[in-house]
C-alpha cells in the first residue's frame, strides 16, 4: 500500500511513504540534478517471526536489485542506502508488530 489503510485488512501489510526529498544542481547553468528519495517502509504483522521474515526480504530484494539491469537500475535509481531501522510494536496480546525501515535512493533528473 502507498498511504494508511482506511478499511479493514488481514495482516501482514506494508506501506510505504516517502519522508524527503532533496535535490542538487548537476552544475552551472544546468536544469538537471541529482535527486535524494528517501522512503519508509512501514512493515505490520501479528507475530514478530512474519514481521522480521517480510522485513529481511524486502531488505534484500532491495538490496540485490539495485545493480540488476531489470531493477533499481533500470528506473535509474542508484546509491542505495539502508539509512535506519527499529521495531515499534503495540503492547498487549494482540497488539501489532511494526517494523519501520528508512531508505534512500538518488536519481538525476533530465533537461527539458
Amino acid at each position: 500500500m502507498t498511504s494508511w489503510p482506511e478499511r479493514p485488512v488481514r495482516y501482514p501489510v506494508v506501506i510505504l511513504e516517502i519522508i524527503g526529498e532533496s535535490s542538487k544542481p548537476l552544475g552551472v547553468g544546468v536544469e538537471a540534478s541529482n535527486v535524494t528519495l528517501r522512503v519508509r517502509i512501514h512493515v505490520f504483522s501479528k507475530s514478530t517471526a512474519q514481521r522480521d521474515a517480510i522485513a529481511d526480504e524486502i531488505f534484500r530484494k532491495l538490496e540485490q536489485t539495485q545493480l540488476d539491469i531489470t531493477g533499481s537500475a533500470l528506473a535509474g535509481l542508484h546509491d542505495f542506502k539502508l539509512l535506519n531501522s527499529f521495531n515499534q510494536d503495540e503492547a498487549g496480546e494482540g497488539g501489532l508488530h511494526r517494523k519501520i525501515i528508512d531508505v534512500s535512493y538518488t536519481f538525476n533528473t533530465t533537461q527539458g
